[in-house]
């Protein structure tokens, strides 16, 4: 299956699951694309635009893996903005977000919440979302573990 892996980091954590992912994808006999979506600077919370370097073309894949981290308890701006800039798209997906805290009702379920009503609204199936604490540190990896885990599970 060719999966591609379309995130936007702006610390590199989320960048960091991703590149797990992509490896347990690919350990997992998937074809798995990594692509970021790039902007000029960071985009300010409350912004409606965004000046992209980077817009991931989605065609040409069987199932697309959206990540994004968590920005004062809700989608990062950047990600909300390029998800309104896409066009329609009939397929799978899949979404995750990072976040801060050590629960994830503290922002990452809303995060996934409004990426998968993102994801339909542009004509997408989503097939599950995973959210990862990213704190405590001393849990970070297994947290991030378990959501490859969850992800992989899904295909």
């Amino acid at each position: 299956m060719k999966i591609g892996l379309i995130i936007h980091s702006v610390t590199g954590n989320t960048l960091s699951v991703a590149k797990q992912l992509q490896k347990r994808l690919t350990e997992n006999g998937h074809e798995a694309v990594l692509d970021e979506i790039k902007t000029e600077g960071k985009v300010e919370f409350g912004s409606k635009e965004a000046k992209f370097l980077n817009m991931p073309d989605l065609s040409g894949y069987d199932l697309l893996i959206f990540g994004s981290h968590t920005e004062a308890f809700q989608l990062e701006i950047a990600m909300k903005i390029y998800f309104e800039k896409i066009e329609r798209i009939e397929g799978k997906a899949i979404c995750f977000a990072t976040h801060q805290f050590p629960f994830k009702w503290l922002g990452g379920t809303g995060t996934v919440k409004k990426m998968k009503a993102c994801c339909e609204e542009k004509g997408l199936k989503v097939l599950g979302t995973s959210v990862i604490n990213w704190s405590p540190e001393s849990k970070r990896q297994a947290n991030i573990d378990n959501a490859i885990k969850e992800i992989a599970g899904l295909i």
